[in-house]
C-alpha cells in the first residue's frame, strides 16, 4: 500500500471516529459539551462519519489496471495512441500538392 493510500485510511478513520463522537453528543449519549443534546450535531455527526468511511474506502480500494489486449493496443494497429484516424491537424507545411491531380 502506498503512503498516500495509507494516509487516506488513517485520516478516514479519524474523521469517522469524530463523526461518531459528534453524533453521540448530539443525541445526548455523551454529555459535558456545548454539542450535547443539539440536533445539529445529531445530524451532522453521521454525515461526517460517512465522509470518513468514504475516505477509508477510497484508500483501501485496489488501483485500476489498464487492460491492454486485442486490437485496442496501439502497437497492434500501427496508430499513435489517442489519435483518431482522420483527425490529424493539417498545417501549411504538411499539405503537399497531389502530383497526380
Amino acid at each position: 500500500m502506498s503512503m498516500t493510500r495509507f494516509l487516506l485510511v488513517i485520516a478516514g478513520l479519524f474523521i469517522t471516529l469524530a463523526g461518531v463522537v459528534f453524533a453521540l453528543q448530539g443525541v445526548g449519549v455523551i454529555g459535558g459539551s456545548f454539542m450535547s443534546g443539539t440536533t445539529t450535531w445529531a445530524v451532522t455527526g453521521p454525515i461526517i462519519a460517512l465522509a470518513g468511511l468514504a475516505l477509508v474506502a477510497l484508500g483501501l480500494r485496489r488501483p485500476r489496471r489498464l487492460a491492454v489486449s486485442g486490437p485496442h493496443h496501439a502497437a497492434d494497429t500501427g496508430r499513435t495512441p489517442g489519435v483518431v484516424p482522420g483527425s490529424e491537424v493539417k498545417t501549411p507545411l504538411s499539405i503537399r500538392p497531389n502530383p497526380n491531380a
